[in-house]
């Protein structure tokens, strides 16, 4: 089963997506327990940034109206996705690491692709206050205001 990174982090404008990726994670491990002693392996991937056409096409640029709290969000959030994708690995790379890890004896979490490794380490290290600003501060977040 394939998650994303996402679960160990809090990303805002992404909760519906961060959360089933989560759920995702949680089921796989819960699986390789149950069916661990019928002799079934499971390996949960968790992949970093891998340039999808998510990056493009179902996460394009946004229209908000301009009554939306998040109306200057758009813009900022549309560069930093850019920025982002400029750093993910191919479909390809992810796919090769992907066979490799699960053609051999691996179970439970591997931590695969562009960014994940760091994601990992930060997320168990640094406190919730500390990722919450460090994902999120290129999002455009700090341009949300009350009208």
């Amino acid at each position: 089963m394939t998650a994303k990174a996402h679960e160990t982090s809090t990303d805002i404008v992404s909760g519906i997506y961060a959360s089933s990726k989560a759920a995702l994670a949680r089921l796989s491990e819960t699986l390789r327990l149950e069916l661990e002693p019928l002799g079934i392996r499971i390996v949960t991937v968790m992949c970093g940034s891998v340039d999808t056409p998510m990056f493009t096409k179902s996460s394009g640029r946004m229209t908000l109206p301009e009554t939306s709290y998040y109306r200057k969000v758009p813009e900022t959030a549309y560069k930093e996705r850019m920025d982002h994708r400029s750093k993910a690995l191919s479909v390809d790379e992810l796919a090769t690491q992907v066979v490799n890890k699960v053609s051999g004896d691996s179970k439970g979490l591997s931590w695969l692709g562009a960014m994940s490794t760091i994601t990992r380490c930060a997320t168990w290290a640094m406190p919730t206050w500390f990722m919450d600003r460090m994902v999120n501060a290129e999002r455009g977040i700090g341009l949300v205001k009350r009208i």
